[in-house]
């Protein structure tokens, strides 16, 4: 896939206190990319450091093929962002927003309109913002960033504040984003919205990178798998002598079946791939095959207890 942000070895210091550690991830064209951490992880910093608000320490940022250090005007042109919360001026309405935005990143009266349009916000465009609510405000922010068409949107905490239809809406509109051509790089601490919009998580902990992966490859962290077999006693035997990392009982609910709990770890290391390869060599084979899917929070956890755990030793 053709990457449109790649950030390669990012560091950055604030008097003594490092607070990114050789920070590298890419984001791939029309790709929507879920950035967590809890507070104080780095996550903010380095969306400062990607929109160019922070000089680098050290590494490289580029949007589009373009350093955002060497190149700062190329590679804003590709980029829409709001970070924190959104920067609004009270006395002024929404359509005069759009009209600065639209002003300033020279587009036409059209796409003025279009954007407009976009935003939903009807007669209230022509309201001061100061009696805009959180919803509202998030709408006409959106309709701002995407003005000039750009090739990344960079949106910090999108869902804070908002209640549940305006949840579903942002959501509405991020994938329509990634449909119109653009890339979404998005951090928030609401897991499962995260994970119902996300085709890539990206984990930071204490300024340094922890997991990058796919949400599929997340989700089957912490689950548990019930395989009906050929020949249990068998497996359950080939299973303790193996050495891998399963724990495996005979279900409750039946006596045909071999419940089987899979780490977090396990499942990165694709150890029930091997597990069913090395049975099928050993003509037991699998009948059916039950997943009780975990969720990203169970992963989130898992990933955070795991690093503590490595750290500390």
């Amino acid at each position: 896939m053709e990457v449109i942000l790649q950030v390669q070895n990012l560091d950055k210091r604030i008097r003594r206190h490092q607070i990114l550690k050789q920070l590298s991830f890419n984001v791939a064209r029309q790709e929507i990319v879920g950035f967590l951490g809890p507070n104080g992880a780095g996550k903010s910093t380095t969306l400062k450091c990607i929109c160019g608000l922070y000089h680098l320490s050290g590494g490289q940022v580029t949007i589009d093929g373009h350093d955002i250090q060497r190149q700062r005007k190329a590679a804003l042109q590709q980029l829409g962002v709001t970070i924190e919360a959104p920067a609004l001026y009270p006395q002024l309405s929404g359509q005069d927003h759009l009209k600065m935005v639209a002003h300033w990143r020279g587009v036409s009266a059209q796409r003025q309109a279009e954007m407009a349009a976009y935003s939903g916000l009807g007669n209230a465009l022509h309201k001061k913002v100061q009696t805009y609510s959180t919803g509202m405000r998030m709408r006409l922010m959106l309709a701002m960033t995407l003005m000039a068409r750009p090739q990344l949107i960079i949106l910090d905490e999108p869902t804070s504040g908002l209640d549940p239809q305006a949840i579903f809406e942002l959501r509405q509109q991020i994938q329509a984003i990634r449909a119109a051509g653009s890339a979404v790089l998005f951090s928030s601490h609401q897991l499962d919205e995260v994970s119902k919009i996300a085709d890539r998580i990206v984990l930071l902990n204490k300024g340094e990178l922890i997991y990058d992966g796919k949400i599929p490859d997340a989700l089957g962290a912490g689950a548990t798998y019930t395989h009906y077999t050929n020949n249990n006693e068998a497996a359950l035997a080939y299973i303790a002598a193996s050495g891998l990392a399963l724990e495996a009982k005979s279900a409750p609910d039946s006596a045909q079946g071999i419940k089987l709990a899979l780490s977090a770890q396990a499942v990165l290391d694709h150890t029930l791939d091997q597990l069913l390869k090395d049975l099928s060599a050993r003509q037991i084979c699998i009948v059916d095959l039950v997943k009780q899917q975990s969720t990203l929070e169970d992963f989130y956890r898992f990933i955070y207890q795991k690093t503590s755990k490595e750290v500390s030793s």
